[in-house]
């Protein structure tokens, strides 16, 4: 059922890429799609270790990417103050970097993860936006970093906390901005694990952290714009479950949405 779900949410993801019918995203902005899009295409290299110790594991992966076709997000003016967002692609990116990550079970009760990968991106070739041609040349580093702490509380309490940041990365017509997502979660099973109940606290921002939102930044001829995205912060859910089955996993934290959302 899980997978049926993914493919349906990823078909439509597809399908509004290559819809031509332009459809209003808001005031300033009509988005459509090409019904000319050529798939990517993706020829990798991969080099990597893993590596298990006393209290835990480590793993490294050095890679290569050379993309064809890769589908880009990208504008044209419509109007005075209206934007034309279509999603096209470009001739060609490659990028090449390294990613790690380490797993350490420090005590009985405290497990951490963290990862980091640092990766440098290039997009180059000719870009065509509803018949006006351009040159595209971008490229710079970026990185991201992944935490999660997970705390054996004892009493059947279980204690999450996540944090996922990505860098500004560069685009076809400019640069998104950095990203940040902080999450943490708390679960008490009872009746023999029968029953959970859960609080789960969404982005958290605290009034500082600039979570949960995102600045896209396009240029071209004669026209310059940038957006603040700022989503929802400070979520709080709470759960309440049943399983026949005992109870074995922890509670699931929000996933980060970097590199799959749509802006």
């Amino acid at each position: 059922m899980q997978k049926q779900v993914i493919v349906s949410a990823y078909s439509e993801i597809i399908i509004f890429k290559l819809n031509p019918i332009p459809e209003r995203e808001h005031s300033e902005t009509l988005e459509q799609g090409d019904p000319d899009l050529l798939p990517q295409m993706i020829d990798l290299v991969e080099l990597g270790v893993n590596h298990s110790f006393s209290k835990g594991t480590f793993f490294a992966t050095l890679y290569f990417q050379n993309i064809q076709n890769p589908i880009q997000r990208v504008n044209s003016i419509y109007a005075d103050t209206i934007l034309n967002r279509v999603f096209t692609n470009v001739d060609r990116a490659r990028l090449f970097g390294i990613e790690m990550g380490t797993n350490f079970k420090l005590t009985l009760w405290y497990n951490l993860y963290f990862g980091a990968n640092i990766y440098n991106y290039k997009i180059n070739g000719g870009l065509n936006v509803l018949g006006v041609t351009s040159t595209v040349n971008n490229s710079n580093w970026v990185y991201s970093i992944n935490m999660n702490n997970t705390f054996n509380l004892g009493r059947s309490w279980n204690l999450q906390a996540n944090m996922n940041y990505l860098s500004a990365r560069p685009t076809a017509q400019g640069e998104d901005s950095r990203f940040l997502s902080v999450n943490s979660s708390i679960k008490k099973t009872i009746l023999n694990g029968k029953f959970s109940i859960g609080l789960q606290w969404q982005n958290m921002n605290l009034g500082f952290m600039n979570t949960n939102q995102q600045r896209i930044t396009t240029f071209g001829k004669n026209f310059y714009t940038t957006t603040n995205y700022i989503y929802e912060t400070d979520v709080l859910l709470l759960n309440f479950s049943f399983n026949l089955n005992k109870l074995t996993n922890r509670p699931k934290l929000p996933t980060s949405e970097i590199g799959e959302k749509e802006f």
